[in-house]
């Protein structure tokens, strides 16, 4: 598919998966704190990451969608408490969210072809 169609499809896409991260990092923050809900979160985020395939397009914008909740509510609020809790469970979200950000910057070029070590050598 070529033409107009194809950057408004991505555009879609992008956008839908930015909302997808942004509903992903805001139900982790939700749940961190309970003890059954840090580990669901880190499964449910790592679940949504690795199933996206890796680009531009599609893996980044999920990865930053899950990140904007989480670092606006390490910022913290007027009143002076943080919506992260203070202890292994909020530090735990902060790795997640590196994490998360290190996979999508990681894997950005995957899939677009062979690896220089696969590519035949010219003849010497």
């Amino acid at each position: 598919m070529s033409g107009p169609v194809a950057p408004a499809r991505a555009a879609g896409t992008a956008l839908g998966l930015v909302l997808l991260g942004v509903g992903t990092g805001i139900a982790t923050l939700a749940v961190h704190s309970r003890a059954w809900g840090l580990p669901l979160a880190v499964l449910a985020t790592l679940a949504a990451l690795l199933a996206v395939r890796p680009g531009l397009a599609t893996r980044l914008p999920l990865a930053l969608g899950w990140v904007l909740p989480v670092a606006l509510a390490f910022v913290g609020r007027p009143e002076g408490d943080f919506v992260l809790v203070n202890g292994p469970a909020g530090y735990a979200v902060l790795l997640l969210a590196a994490v998360v950000l290190a996979v999508a910057l990681g894997t950005l070029g995957a899939g677009r072809g062979r690896a220089i070590s696969e590519r035949p050598h010219p003849a010497t």
